[in-house]
């Protein structure tokens, strides 16, 4: 069989549009890798901004202890637990998504210490130490679930 100038072009083709076909499965496995990597880097953005916000709640509690305050973490408490419910959890890991749901519970948790906290104050058999105790129990979880997620 002889090669003729069209046998060659017909080649170049074929093999330019097997080219072409292998850049748009790149394209696709990069867009995935991409969509993966920003979705885990904005859950461990939402859930360092959940625990800052546990913290300047436990720092509230140990600092000043009343009712507008309380409602006030209710409030951002709730607030940050709510920007979970949007985060898209498809392009994630099993592993993140446990991780996530750890730190959404800890808020939950927190919250529950909020009300609490609010319904005891001004008791009698108050201890103003307790819900702070409790609240940095359920930061240093919520600490380790950020930290698991990290590596």
């Amino acid at each position: 069989m002889s090669w003729h100038h069209g046998d060659w072009l017909s080649l170049a083709q074929a093999a330019v549009s097997a080219v072409a076909i292998l850049g748009a499965f790149g394209v696709v496995l990069f867009q995935n890798w991409a969509q993966t990597r920003q979705a885990h880097r904005l859950a461990i953005t939402f859930a360092k901004r959940a625990y800052q916000t546990a913290n300047e709640f436990v720092f509230a509690l140990e600092i000043h202890y009343d009712s507008p305050s309380l409602l006030n973490a209710i409030d951002v408490l709730i607030d940050r637990r709510t920007s979970f419910d949007r985060l898209l959890l498809l392009p994630l890991d099993v592993h993140t998504i446990s991780q996530i749901e750890l730190v959404r519970s800890s808020i939950t948790k927190l919250i529950s210490v909020c009300r609490r906290a609010e319904s005891e104050l001004g008791s009698e058999h108050e201890d103003p130490a307790r819900p702070a105790k409790s609240a940095k129990m359920v930061c240093l979880e919520m600490k380790q679930a950020i930290d698991a997620m990290q590596t």
